[in-house]
């Protein structure tokens, strides 16, 4: 009931004074994963030989190599997932901005604009002259017209 009428804002944890734990992404999953990784390596050590302070050593190396492990598979999936989320929001740009023209993909195309976009070719002896080009020699001498490539 206090957290409804408090106007002030929440403080931010800060691990090892620089690293803010609220607002860096994957960093507090990190940290929980990490600690957890610490208590079975520290703990699975200390049973298997009963020696506390090596156990203790190994539950801070449990603890860096799993919070690190995370972190960078952690990253990985939201670099991922922001790249998915941009592809995404162009095709939605892509698609309110074409839809309804010649170019929306969903559209079909009526006998007249299909031969408006697609572009006749043509043979001139070895060389492939293009009707769309506008070419000045092509234009000079007849072609044979081979159609659509």
């Amino acid at each position: 009931m206090a957290d409804e009428g408090d106007s002030e804002p929440r403080k931010s944890f800060k691990l090892l004074g620089f690293l803010d734990v609220k607002s860096v992404p994957c960093a507090r999953e990190s940290v929980l994963y990490g600690s957890l990784g610490s208590l079975v390596v520290g703990l699975g050590h200390f049973l298997a030989t009963s020696r506390v302070r090596r156990s203790c050593d190994f539950a801070v190396g449990g603890f860096i190599c799993t919070m690190l492990g995370y972190w960078f598979y952690c990253r990985y999936n939201l670099a991922q997932h922001r790249i998915r989320q941009r592809m995404l929001k162009e095709g939605m740009r892509n698609k309110i901005l074409f839809e309804g023209s010649s170019l929306d993909p969903e559209r079909k195309q009526t006998g007249n604009e299909r031969e408006k976009a697609a572009p006749t070719t043509a043979m001139y002896g070895s060389q492939l002259v293009s009707s769309s080009a506008g070419s000045q020699r092509g234009a000079q001498w007849p072609l044979l017209h081979t159609g659509d490539r």
